[in-house]
């Protein structure tokens, strides 16, 4: 599932809310328009006063110096979820590489500075003091914290990176001291050496509804997903998901702290050991959890070990999932129900009213889209049936898409077949509200046609070693980064394999090609292919694969796969988003004794039929000078039998002075010409 984007008027709710601020005599600093940069409008900023973002890209790193402000996004008039990924933050030039954390909240006291609505990239880590070992460590690549009570809540953190001397920690968000408020992100694919989602120091802290996936490192102190050293956490309703760790605990880890969760779900991290939760062996700690549902199973009243059935790439609960209606069934931790329908749950929770485990469920979950479209595939060949269904955060009274290809449809759930391959937008428009509408796009789903295929190739019976070269070629409509080559060569004709090249072809700039693996028994091969900016969108030659021949007589042939069983990968398109498997159809070496073409006595013409001085004095040789049988000498007689006087099949007999003599007024005569003599029978 790609990300999903939001569009909707703010005009009445941007009005609302600047009254509001007006009668709270609150300073509103907009950004450009007042002051030309985020950290502009931080400097200019007092305590109580917000800095309002308009959609657009910052490439900058802020410093919130310690004020008590509110900095946001446009999220702050209306929340509606399109402006956290709308108005981004990238921290990857920081003036000073110290400094390099993309948002710092370093605070002297008490202070409660609210972050909200951005997507937050490209930090690479602050230094700071450890409060008890007096060491300096780099830590925060997207978010760093210090003292009092920071609010951190609907943002996408992702692709920071903290790097450092002696370690970093806290790839994502790194929190140190305070009571800092963590809730409703989005934390994914940050790297560090421990705590590479979210990582706590000497804090008592508060996470909610939050989704801590796909961060990976940890090859430190582990804990890829979280981890909490000295202080405590108070988790509800966080998905902690996919996260790899070199070190134990792949999801959580604790070192003399306590980690309470609840209404949680930790499911599918990797590590070393306790791929789940770990409690440092040195240190120890705490982790309770309860109404959770931890892979592998946890001791807690109302754990569960159970698929969560994720959909979509946000890691929400899908229908079905054991996750729904299974969390603390205290009335007060009740999921948000329906206008219309008090006893349901408000999408993205589903079920009845009691609390969902994950980030989906709860009394302050809110969807980071307010739109979901659920292809049934995200890629399919065509002609390709796809289902689509929609879900809303709001009560619709229709709904209305256009598919990407000019056709559309109406209703929540429907069906369309794409016939064409390419790569199409779907847009889904939702009525509700009084009349309201609001547009949802679905970025792409892909109908594809891709082939790989390789060549055909003839030539002409030798008893020595003719070099023979096939032509791989693709057909493929996504960005490629990466391509697996799989092949197989059989038959009654001996074929050596020699290797590849990719001169002359698509991929002759990648950065890596590789034979993995050879198996001269079974005739098999594993070549890969990769590189950045990848193979674009396109049809053409790929790679030639290299042979010789043992020996080669007429008729015997080789069949060239591009896939086989005896291989235990098959071929593989990368892209981005997907790998996936072409259409495969295989080549052919064929020795034919004719091919097309006679003349070429000796087999060694550069196109069939090439005649040259070197074939005149083959078929002397045979039949004026040598006293051995021609056969000896000429490896094919219906080459070598000029005017075709033995038909399909020559014999020995066949070949007569008049043979040479019509080769040489070809050559020397009435030429020499660059085309072939004659065509064969």
């Amino acid at each position: 599932m790609n990300f999903k984007r939001v569009r909707r008027v703010p005009v009445l709710a941007l009005a609302l809310v600047l009254s509001l601020l007006t009668r709270a005599q609150a300073t509103i600093i907009n950004v450009p328009a007042d002051q030309v940069t985020i950290q502009a409008g931080i400097n200019s900023a007092s305590t109580g006063d917000t800095v309002l973002v308009a959609p657009g890209y910052y490439l900058e790193n802020i410093n919130f110096q310690g004020k008590e402000i509110v900095v946001s996004s446009y999220f702050l008039l209306n929340r509606d979820p399109a402006f956290i990924f709308t108005t981004t933050i990238d921290g990857s030039n920081p003036a000073n590489g110290d400094s390099a954390s993309t948002v710092r909240i370093f605070c002297g006291g008490t202070e409660v500075p609210v972050f909200q609505g951005f997507t937050v990239t490209g930090g690479r880590g602050t230094r700071m003091l450890d409060p008890t070992e007096g060491a300096v460590y780099r830590n925060g690549g997207g978010i760093a914290t210090n003292r009092g009570a920071p609010i951190i809540r609907f943002n996408y953190i992702h692709h920071n990176q903290p790097d450092g001397v002696v370690d970093y920690g806290g790839g994502g968000i790194y929190l140190q001291r305070g009571n800092p408020i963590v809730e409703n992100n989005i934390i994914m694919s940050n790297p560090g050496q421990y705590g590479c989602g979210l990582c706590v120091r000497f804090a008592y802290a508060t996470a909610r509804n939050n989704i801590i996936a796909f961060n990976n490192g940890g090859d430190q102190f582990g804990g890829a997903g979280l981890y909490l050293y000295q202080g405590q956490l108070d988790g509800y309703n966080n998905t902690i998901a996919f996260n790899n760790s070199q070190q134990p605990g792949g999801g959580v880890r604790v070192a003399a702290g306590n980690i309470n969760l609840r209404n949680s779900i930790v499911w599918g991290n990797v590590a070393s050991d306790h791929p789940q939760i770990h409690i440092d062996g040195v240190y120890g700690g705490t982790v309770a959890l309860q109404y959770s549902d931890i892979e592998g199973g946890y001791t807690g009243a109302g754990n569960i070990d159970a698929d969560p059935v994720f959909s979509g790439p946000w890691c929400f609960t899908g229908e079905g999932s054991p996750c729904i209606d299974a969390g603390d069934p205290d009335a007060a931790l009740n999921d948000l129900s329906w206008p219309s329908a008090p006893t349901a749950a408000r999408w993205p929770s589903r079920g009845g009213l009691r609390n969902d485990m994950g980030a989906c469920g709860g009394p302050a979950c809110y969807p980071l889209a307010l739109a979901a479209i659920n292809p049934s595939e995200d890629l399919g060949r065509v002609p390709w049936e796809v289902s689509f269904e929609a879900e809303s955060y709001f009560e619709a009274d229709n709904w209305n898409w256009e598919f990407g290809d000019g056709d559309g449809a109406t209703g929540q759930a429907v069906v369309h077949t794409y016939d064409d391959p390419g790569v199409y937008d779907v847009t889904l428009t939702i009525g509700h509200d009084a009349g309201e509408t609001y547009e949802y796009n679905q970025e792409a789903v892909y109908a594809l046609a891709d082939t790989m295929w390789a060549g055909d190739v003839e030539f002409v019976p030798s008893m020595q070693s003719v070099p023979v070269e096939i032509l791989v070629q693709a057909r493929n409509y996504m960005t490629l980064n990466s391509i697996w080559i799989p092949f197989a060569f059989s038959g009654d004709l001996q074929l050596v394999h020699d290797g590849f090249t990719t001169v002359g072809c698509r991929t002759v700039d990648f950065d890596t090609q590789i034979e993995r693996s050879y198996n001269p028994a079974t005739g098999t091969a594993l070549i890969e292919l990769s590189g950045n900016p990848g193979l674009p969108p396109g049809s053409g030659p790929i790679l030639k694969l290299l042979f010789h021949t043992v020996s080669a007589e007429d008729g015997q042939s080789a069949t060239i796969a591009l896939t086989s069983d005896l291989i235990p990968v098959g071929p593989q398109f990368h892209a981005d988003r997907f790998v996936y498997q072409p259409v495969t159809i295989e080549g052919s070496i064929h020795c034919d004794c004719c091919s097309g073409r006679v003349g070429d006595a000796n087999g060694l013409g550069t196109y069939p039929g090439e005649v040259t001085i070197s074939d005149i004095q083959l078929l002397v040789t045979a039949k004026f000078i040598s006293s051995l049988p021609c056969v000896l000498y000429l490896d094919c007689l219906a080459e070598a039998d000029v005017n075709q006087s033995g038909g399909a099949t020559p014999t020995c007999n066949d070949i007569t002075i008049s043979d040479i003599q019509t080769l040489v007024n070809h050559l020397f005569i009435a030429g020499p010409v660059s085309a072939p003599l004659k065509e064969c029978l």
